[in-house]
């Protein structure tokens, strides 16, 4: 699914994940709430409404194939918005839950100066313990991570791992959590996760900028 100004002409594109058990529909939503129609917004839908089959508490192995095939996913849209003319630091990546996993996970495995990463309620995926390459860098890539501090799917102790494990790539990471258990995205995050891609909007399309 795809929506918002043509990727040939857009100042910037946002790559959007929906979680487990939702479609692209539900992150669309999301995104609408954000507004921001100047953007290229790419939603692409999981294999059977699931990025990976188990928890992303789970050995790596046990949400393979499918956490592998994920990331290609993400990878293969990357590489065609680059081939579009945008550059990576006009390419931004949100997510929701499941969804915002992934995000986390593409970051931590593919480092790269990004235009923005929107993690709502996710966690970088595997066991306690696991490790990633330390090689690239993210370059001072702005962060949002946010989510409730007794969510039941995503444990707040694993979404402030994740967000050191970023700042240790060299991103610039924001954390906000809401006291409850509310697995749902709030107004707050909404207006955080808008001014962050705002910036994307305000700059002048590739064609314009080589004109």
């Amino acid at each position: 699914m795809s929506w918002g100004a043509p990727v040939a002409t857009a100042p910037g594109a946002v790559i959007a994940l929906h979680g487990r058990e939702q479609t692209p529909a539900f992150i669309r939503s999301v995104c609408n709430r954000i507004g921001l129609a100047g953007l290229a917004w790419l939603a692409p839908a999981a294999a059977e409404k699931s990025w990976y089959p188990r928890a992303f508490t789970a050995p790596l192995a046990d949400n393979e194939p499918g956490l592998t095939h994920s990331l290609e996913r993400i990878e293969s849209l990357v590489r065609e918005l680059l081939a579009a003319g945008h550059e990576r630091q006009h390419i931004a990546l949100l997510g929701f839950s499941q969804g915002a996993c992934m995000v986390a996970e593409y970051a931590l495995r593919h480092p790269h100066r990004f235009g923005a990463l929107v993690i709502l309620t996710g966690s970088s995926i595997g066991p306690a313990g696991t490790t990633w390459p330390l090689a690239g860098d993210l370059a001072g890539t702005p962060v949002l991570v946010s989510g409730s501090t007794r969510d039941a799917w995503v444990p707040l102790a694993r979404m402030r791992q994740t967000a050191v494990l970023l700042k240790d790539r060299g991103a610039r990471v924001r954390e906000y959590y809401y006291s409850g258990d509310e697995h749902i995205v709030n107004e707050d995050e909404i207006g955080m996760a808008r001014q962050m891609l705002a910036a994307l909007q305000d700059r002048r399309s590739p064609r314009e900028a080589v004109a």
